[in-house]
């Protein structure tokens, strides 16, 4: 596996950092089916291992985002909900693609974007319908404008719109790094 980091779950507990206002997030999952190997090709702008943030630049919006891809291929592969929360945004943006926003219930909400909405490949939440971690919501695509090839865009914000700012997160599944992904 060489000495670069691949985002593989283990189910290890980590202690969540604060977000900016100090206000604590869910404990998140990673966006991806349980076991599978993804890898965070675009990090955080603080991510040690950055030499590529094109997007998630400091002062940027997307200060603390994440890019995931399965090796080889992304597109079509499921995405799933990191915590359990209500709907409160699905639809498409020229940025962010098919995006769907989640309100976790405790002052934070998460944000998936660039996913599939097509017959085979259909976005499998609407507003206001209440999810479970874990839970299906879509399939991995490249929708949005000049995304770079399929992915999953990953954030947590303070916001329910789809165009607001990224804060502090990290994921349970996550042994390594407090929980944050780093770039491969």
């Amino acid at each position: 596996m060489q000495n670069h980091w691949k985002v593989v779950l283990y189910g290890m507990i980590v202690l969540f950092l604060a977000s900016q206002e100090s206000q604590a997030v869910p404990q998140l999952k990673l966006p991806f089916v349980y076991g599978e190997g993804w890898y965070c090709t675009q990090g955080n702008y603080n991510d040690p291992q950055s030499s590529s943030n094109i997007t998630h630049k400091k002062d940027s919006g997307m200060d603390f985002a994440w890019d995931f891809a399965y090796p080889g291929n992304s597109r079509g592969r499921l995405v799933i909900a990191p915590a359990a929360g209500i709907i409160v945004y699905v639809g498409y943006t020229n940025g962010f693609g098919n995006a769907v926003v989640i309100d976790y219930g405790d002052g934070s909400y998460g944000k998936l974007a660039h996913m599939l909405n097509d017959n085979e490949h259909p976005v499998l939440v609407a507003n206001n319908d209440k999810i479970a971690q874990g839970q299906p919501i879509g399939y991995c695509g490249d929708t949005g404008y000049n995304v770079g090839g399929a992915h999953i865009h990953y954030q947590t914000q303070q916001l329910r719109g789809v165009n607001d700012i990224s804060i502090q997160s990290s994921f349970v599944d996550v042994p390594t790094n407090n929980g944050v992904p780093t770039e491969v």
